[in-house]
């Protein structure tokens, strides 16, 4: 197989500031077809056994399958694979956005990251070049504010991948966001604590390679024929994204409410991908995606007020909404952005929530252990004032 691939490696190494170009291995890249497998063996042969999630020799991987890069449909995304802090496992994170392409058109088949730098640094891949640039005015900015100054810096066309303060503080539910304000995130299992342990702020990408393809014409042609047929079926994930699904998960049972022990919300149509629409800035695609199920809003938060944001995501209401019975979609929209600004998983972020909120409810916990931050259901505002402080390791 040749087709979508370079065969091409970027190996970084942090500690001693080089990079190689490594030959990617035939049978691992027939075997293991996609982003995800590849990167699960990348990430084996170049991590030191044993290591830590936060040490070292934990390789972090990014990797893209044969079809990213290409215009084949839906194919803009990529793998984030490395050891888990918060479980101390195989950890793996899949994204959207730009960053897998950018990668490809590079002409590279993943990037693995070993080591850790001595001084804050982002890694800048721009085509052929390489180089490790210091990152001491970037660290302490939060994801948009850094990515802002990262595209000052470097100039246009970079796709990044950031941390925000909960990675540089290595928290053990901080996510890696791509893309800025657009908020495309890796975001399971701390993978931005890992980047933290490795005083890397961040990577930006930039490349004009095509990648190859095995008969163009087919793929043309496979375009032509089921690009439609896409567009069309996925109208509803076009218009109101992946809320669009929040009322029948709650009427099926299947959406979290009240740290998943109550069966019932009738709140769920105020928090919908329906409502959010009618506040919608504008929709957002992933590279390559002809569906176009991203939508982003005015944000509110502190330092960002007035720019245009990623909005919410079906996992983000689940589990800053109805897990915590926030009703109201303001707060709900504000504590996602504030998720995304710190570099916060969303799912994380709740879950945490809800088992303190429920604690509180049983009396285990009051104001008092919280900094007077009262933690109860539905408490829009004590949920908006814990983002940061969890970000921060505050309390």
């Amino acid at each position: 197989m040749s087709g979508g691939y370079w065969n091409r490696v970027l190996v970084v190494d942090l500690e001693q500031g080089t990079s190689h170009d490594e030959v990617l291995d035939a049978g691992a890249r027939d075997l293991l077809l996609g982003g995800s497998g590849l990167g699960a063996w990348l990430w084996e042969h170049h991590s030191v056994p044993g290591a830590g999630a936060l040490e070292p020799g934990n390789a972090l991987v990014f990797a893209a399958g044969p079809l990213t890069g290409t215009f084949a449909p839906t194919s803009g995304r990529h793998e984030v694979v490395t050891r888990s802090p918060a479980t101390g496992a195989y950890g793996e994170g899949d994204a959207g956005g730009t960053f897998g392409t950018a990668l490809k058109r590079a002409g590279y088949d993943a990037l693995v990251i070993t080591g850790s730098a001595a001084l804050a640094s982002v890694l800048v891949v721009d085509g052929d070049r390489v180089r490790l640039e210091d990152a001491a005015d970037l660290w302490g900015k939060d994801v948009i504010d850094a990515d802002t100054a990262l595209r000052v810096r470097l100039g246009g066309g970079f796709s990044t991948a950031l941390i925000g303060p909960a990675g540089e503080n290595l928290v053990l539910m901080a996510n890696i966001v791509h893309d800025g304000a657009d908020a495309r995130v890796a975001g399971r299992g701390g993978l931005g604590a890992v980047m933290g342990s490795k005083l890397l702020k961040g990577v930006a990408v930039r490349g004009t390679k095509q990648v190859p393809v095995h008969d163009p014409d087919a793929l043309k042609q496979l375009m032509r024929e089921t690009v439609p047929a896409m567009r069309e079926q996925a109208i509803g994930m076009h218009l109101f994204g992946t809320t669009g699904g929040v009322q029948r998960a709650e009427e099926v049972g299947d959406l979290p409410i009240r740290n998943w022990r109550d069966g019932s919300f009738p709140q769920a149509a105020a928090l919908s991908g329906q409502a959010i629409a009618e506040r919608l800035t504008g929709r957002y695609h992933c590279a390559s995606c002809p569906i176009g199920c991203g939508r982003t809003v005015r944000l509110h938060v502190e330092g960002h007020e007035g720019r245009d944001g990623a909005g919410l995501e079906y996992e983000s209401v689940g589990a800053l909404g109805s897990l915590l019975m926030l009703t109201d979609l303001d707060d709900v929209e504000q504590a996602a952005s504030l998720c995304n600004v710190f570099g916060l998983d969303t799912i994380s972020t709740g879950g945490t929530l809800a088992t303190a909120m429920e604690a509180r409810e049983l009396g285990l916990v009051t104001a008092a252990d919280t900094d007077g931050i009262d933690l109860v259901w539905g408490n829009g505002a004590a949920v908006l004032a814990m983002i940061p402080r969890i970000a921060r390791r505050q309390g």
